[in-house]
Parts: C-alpha cells; structure tokens; sequence
C-alpha cells in the first residue's frame, strides 16, 4: 500500500478522500484475476541490484 504524501493542503484532501468511487463487479474480478498466491515483495536490502532484477525477472522469489 502506498501512503501518499504532500504538503499542499488541497492535495491532502485528495488524498484523504478515497471513498469517491466504486468499482464494479467486472473490475472487481479483474483485480481478483491478479492474484497469482504468490509473494512479491522481498526485502532486497540484502541482495544486489543484480540479483534483485534477476529475481523480479524470473519471478523466482524467496519466501
């Protein structure tokens, strides 16, 4: 989840409004069609860049 930031006054309560829309039944299953059960991020701290994109590439992440 990303947690917007902003000092604008009018741009915090863009951001704090987030029941301002609804999804439908098809844009719901689309959402739900995402889910591969699968984990995806990893905390990279530990690995390099390189095999960080390598990971990403594959989808050969650690759990």
């Amino acid at each position: 989840m990303a947690i917007p930031g902003s000092l604008n006054p009018e741009h915090i309560r863009e951001n704090i409004d987030i029941f301002d829309f609804a999804l439908t039944a098809e844009e719901m299953e689309s959402i739900r069609a995402l889910d591969k059960a699968s984990r995806f991020f990893v905390a990279f701290e530990s690995f390099s860049y390189e095999q960080s994109e390598a990971m990403l590439l594959s989808r050969a992440l650690p759990d």
